[in-house]
């Protein structure tokens, strides 16, 4: 009788840890994950009203600029504050060549989007109190 009970109680928690071990964990998204370039394709066409030249010029430095931020990124041999430094001249560079590309318009629509979301993104990754106590 206690070999029949052990013997189910064994069952039942081994199916249970297989089902248990198959659910994937709850994971706030990485810093690298949520960071968004500003927006390609239509949207981006739609929302500056860019013309087909101004859209393959934009798409050309984003796509540069990911390169080169990536690149840095790798560099084992930067330390945090001249990556930081490195990255924020980028970002300088990427606007002072978006800026020769599109009109004042255009460009001032840009950078509201851009805080528009860089303020999404650090809501995004703020952790609420009531989770904040669970991790520890």
């Amino acid at each position: 009788m206690i070999r029949k009970y052990f013997l189910s109680l064994s069952i039942i928690l081994g199916f249970g840890m297989v089902s248990f071990a198959q659910t994937e964990p709850e994971t706030s998204p990485t810093p690298s994950e949520t960071k968004q370039e500003p927006q390609s394709g239509e949207t981006l066409r739609e929302n500056l009203k860019l013309t087909a030249d101004q859209e393959v010029q934009l798409k050309t430095i984003l796509k540069d600029t990911r390169s080169e931020r990536q690149a840095l990124k790798d560099n084992a041999t930067l330390s945090k504050e001249d990556l930081k430094a490195k990255l924020e001249q980028l970002k300088i560079t990427r606007d002072d060549k978006i800026q020769a590309v599109l009109k004042p318009e255009q460009f001032a629509k840009w950078n509201e989007w851009k805080v528009k979301i860089k303020g999404a993104n650090k809501e995004r990754l703020r952790v609420p109190k009531a989770h904040a106590s669970k991790r520890h």
